[in-house]
C-alpha cells in the first residue's frame, strides 16, 4: 500500500478535499507542515475555512504524521488532536527511511545521514531530486502553489514516487522504482 505525502495545506478545507480524492487509499498521511493558517505573506487560499479542514482532518481513516511548520501554532495541534513534530518525524516505508521536515533550509547537513527519503515544504514548489545520498521530496501546494509554472500538488509514495497535480490528476513527474536504490 502507498504512502501520501502533502504539505502546506494553509486552511484551505476545499482543496484538501480535493487532494484526498487522491490520499483517500493511501495507508497513512505524511504532511511537511503549515496545515491552518495561511500566514501573513500569503494570500487567503480558494475555499479557506481551517475549522472545516480540523474537523475533516479529524475525520480521515488514516493516521497523519504532521512536521510543524511556521505557520503552526501549539494551538493548532491541541485543536486537532494530531500531534506536531518538531523539528521533524523520521518513520520507516519499505526498508526506507523517511524523514519530514518543513523548511529544509533549516535542517542541519548531518541529520540528511538519517534518511533515504527527505520530505519537506515551505516553498510551495513541488521537487523530487537526488541531493547527497537521499531523495529530496517536496510535494509543492495543493492550496498555494509557487514557481514558474505553479500547480496545486500533492505526492504519493509507492515503488515510485509520484508528483500529482490535484485538479487534472496528471503525474507531474515521476522518479524510479525505488526498490532499486
Amino acid at each position: 500500500m502507498a504512502i501520501g505525502v502533502i504539505s502546506d495545506i494553509h486552511g484551505s478545507l476545499q482543496r484538501f478535499i480535493k487532494a484526498y480524492d487522491f490520499l483517500k487509499d493511501t495507508e497513512f498521511i505524511l504532511c511537511a507542515g503549515d496545515v491552518l493558517y495561511h500566514g501573513p505573506r500569503n494570500p487567503l487560499p480558494e475555499g479557506y475555512d481551517p475549522a472545516g479542514l480540523a474537523k475533516y482532518l479529524k475525520s480521515i481513516k488514516q493516521k497523519i504524521y504532521i512536521a510543524r511548520g511556521n505557520c503552526d501554532a501549539e494551538v493548532d495541534e491541541t485543536f486537532l488532536g494530531i500531534p506536531f513534530f518538531s523539528p521533524f518525524f523520521l518513520t520507516e516505508y519499505r526498508g526506507k527511511k523517511l524523514m519530514v521536515v518543513h523548511d529544509f533550509e533549516k535542517l542541519k547537513e548531518n541529520y540528511l545521514e538519517l534518511a533515504d527519503i527527505v520530505i519537506h515544504g515551505h516553498s510551495h514548489v513541488w521537487q523530487i531530486e537526488k541531493f547527497s545520498n537521499c531523495i529530496l521530496l517536496n510535494p509543492g501546494s495543493p492550496s498555494l502553489p509557487k514557481g514558474f509554472e505553479p500547480v496545486p500538488t500533492i505526492a504519493i509514495i509507492d515503488r515510485d514516487i509520484k508528483i500529482i497535480d490535484i485538479v487534472t490528476g496528471n503525474v507531474v513527474k515521476t522518479v524510479g522504482d525505488l526498490r532499486k536504490e
